[in-house]
């Protein structure tokens, strides 16, 4: 892990997401400590640090509730919407360790370090074989369903990065947060691309099932449907 410049800066706790560098990504927050985290963060350079809380459950906390890795992130834009909620729209810059909290009132305010990707030395042929079937596994996920596929993921296709493209992957996939953060956890790309393997693997078995599910489903309405009407023209001839 090689480590960078350390920062004071005002943080949200997130619930229940887990951003990444690299990516944009909007959320809603309306928690009065993290709203005024993010105006103060507009008013020192846009940069804020996310970091999830391991509880969606608790609206109150502490460093210990909180997973020691998130990211430093840019905000883009901040709307207001209905009922007392911002919906910020950020880019993810940086993993970062979270190192101490100082503060927590009127906002949490907390000291991070900046931690940059293993270097990898050499990409083997194992890597090439292990990226090409991350990228198969995800769009065979994307396609189960014939759950729509974003424009944006056609960035990937020729892709090589490992790190980047894990992160990307892990962001569009439907995985438990706590999954999602063990693939932010990781600054090896190249175990972080495999424990992403590992988890599409499994996301595929759930997706199969749930496709599997919802077919009978559809084939008993259908059934349903032509029995009715099938009763309907007896009863009239």
């Amino acid at each position: 892990m090689t480590e960078k410049m350390k920062i004071n800066i005002p943080t949200v706790a997130l619930r229940g997401l887990c951003i990444y560098p690299g990516i944009l990504f909007h959320f809603d927050i309306g928690r009065p400590r993290s709203i005024k985290a993010i105006e103060k963060a507009m008013n020192e350079g846009q940069e804020v640090f996310l970091v999830t809380q391991r509880d969606i459950e608790n609206d109150d906390p502490s460093m210990s509730a909180l997973y020691e890795v998130g990211t430093l992130c840019r905000i883009c834009q901040v709307l207001r919407v209905p009922g007392d909620t911002l919906r910020v729209l950020v880019e993810g810059l940086s993993r970062a360790h979270l190192d101490d909290i100082h503060d927590v009132d009127p906002y949490i305010r907390s000291t991070i370090t900046l931690i940059d990707d293993e270097p990898v030395a050499m990409v083997t042929k194992r890597d090439i074989a292990l990226l090409r079937r991350a990228k198969e596994l995800f769009f065979e996920c994307a396609s189960i369903g014939n759950r729509p596929q974003d424009e944006s993921y056609l960035s990937i296709v020729d892709n090589e990065d490992m790190g980047y493209v894990s992160d990307f992957i892990a962001h569009y996939t439907s995985f438990k947060f706590a999954e999602k953060q063990s693939i932010l956890d990781e600054v090896n790309p190249r175990r972080r691309l495999s424990i992403l393997c590992d988890l599409l693997l499994e996301e595929m078995k759930v997706r199969s099932i749930e496709q599997e599910l919802s077919d009978k489903v559809k084939e008993n309405m259908e059934k349903n449907e032509r029995d009715y009407y099938l009763r309907e023209q007896i009863k009239v001839i």
